[in-house]
């Protein structure tokens, strides 16, 4: 399973940056809004990103992280931005493909408020466990929960993620609890630290740590 990294401006991006603006721009620092909390690969890789379209521009590139409400706070933020061409966003497929089916009401429209520019990544999603916790398997996972019940949390930053979860729980008695958090970063530090031992959610969050584990494949 992967998650899209999508890179996106305001809608007018296209019309006012045309060829008799091209060459001026960008004539001032650039905002981007970064749908997820510090620390999260959406995050890390827009701040590598910058680095480098600095060098290009002249102009730093401003990170301002927006995570939560699935990603909708961030979609959001970007939505109501002027659209000069001076804010970009990244941002999961979530609220540009899912919310619509999921919320009654959005304060943005997926498919006018924003022009997509390139899909940056896809970051395949990874079910990982605190090592204390001994198990390898979901099946190990399941009886596990059922042996400690009311004690064991997780955490999945979209809603289809969250989704899968809370299916084993309803399907095959698991019991667990969803906790929530605004990024990446703050996921793994919980996960390591066995806090919310269980987490749904991109591997690049935590490669180096499975590297490390003795029966990660060579």
């Amino acid at each position: 399973m992967s998650r899209l990294g999508c890179l996106v401006a305001c809608c007018a991006v296209v019309v006012l940056a045309g060829p008799a603006r091209a060459q001026d721009y960008p004539s001032r620092p650039v905002k981007a809004i970064v749908a997820v909390g510090a620390g999260g690969t959406g995050d890390i890789f827009m701040r590598v990103l910058g680095e480098e379209l600095y060098r290009r521009w002249g102009q730093p590139v401003v990170v301002e992280n927006r995570p939560g409400r699935a990603s909708n706070i961030g979609a959001r933020a970007c939505a109501e931005a002027p659209p000069d061409g001076y804010t970009i966003c990244i941002m999961p497929g979530e609220p540009l493909a899912y919310s619509q089916f999921l919320y009654k009401k959005l304060s943005f429209d997926p498919a006018k408020d924003f022009e997509p520019i390139v899909n940056l990544f896809f970051n395949t999603q990874a079910l990982v466990v605190n090592a204390a916790l001994k198990v390898r398997t979901v099946d190990e996972l399941v009886a596990l929960s059922k042996a400690k019940a009311g004690t064991l949390s997780y955490t999945a930053p979209s809603l289809p993620l969250a989704l899968y979860l809370e299916k084993l729980k309803r399907e095959r008695g698991a019991d667990w609890v969803a906790i929530p958090f605004r990024g990446g970063g703050d996921t793994t530090n919980a996960v390591l630290s066995g806090s919310t031992p269980i987490a749904f959610l991109g591997m690049q969050n935590f490669i180096s740590h499975l590297q490390s584990c003795s029966y990660w494949p060579s």
